[in-house]
């Protein structure tokens, strides 16, 4: 994937939280999700992540847990009572600077309901590993070498396993678009 190609075409894309980041949720909560990438059933591209940045931006005692992606499959076209995402509020994706603009097909979010439980599907590889404040995660940053992929109808969000972190988060992702 000619990825210098995509950010010139305006087809690679940056979601991020605020400075003062979010609590991710467990793994075994099913609503209340807070760091969302979705690609709605009927688009024509495939969203391939490339990249996760996480910073800790509290000092408050973390638990002892990993970071992973859940996805749910089938999550439809729209946030509806009675879908699958029950709720979901947009935070604008970003171009990368210098690209050609263009509008993202997926829809990204620090905040989503589900109304479906999310499937366990990525372990990203890092874990809090103090139970000292100001200790747990730092900085992290993961790049995903383009092994992984969220096809039209998938969401993945952001979950602590097998416990919540216990610390707020501050979390950037990108991805590029590929035509499918």
């Amino acid at each position: 994937m000619d990825i210098a190609g995509l950010v010139k075409a305006g087809r690679v894309f940056t979601g991020s939280t605020t400075y003062a980041g979010v609590t991710i949720p467990i793994y075994s909560a099913t609503t209340g999700h807070k760091f969302c990438l979705w690609n709605p059933a009927g688009n024509n591209r495939a969203l391939v992540p490339l990249r996760l940045n996480i910073s800790q931006t509290d000092a408050t005692t973390p638990a002892i847990t990993g970071l992973a992606l859940v996805s749910l499959n089938n999550a439809g076209a729209t946030a509806a009572t009675g879908a699958p995402i029950a709720a979901w509020t947009d935070t604008a994706p970003q171009v990368l600077p210098g690209a050609t603009f263009s509008n993202s097909s997926a829809r990204f979010s620090v905040a989503a309901d589900l109304t479906a439980a999310a499937t366990l599907t990525y372990v990203i590889g890092m874990s809090q590993d103090s139970a000292t404040p100001a200790t747990g995660i730092v900085t992290c940053s993961h790049k995903f070498d383009q092994e992984y992929a969220i096809f039209p109808g998938g969401m993945i969000s952001l979950i602590g396993a097998p416990i919540a972190p216990g610390q707020d988060l501050a979390v950037t992702i990108s991805w590029a678009e590929v035509d499918i």
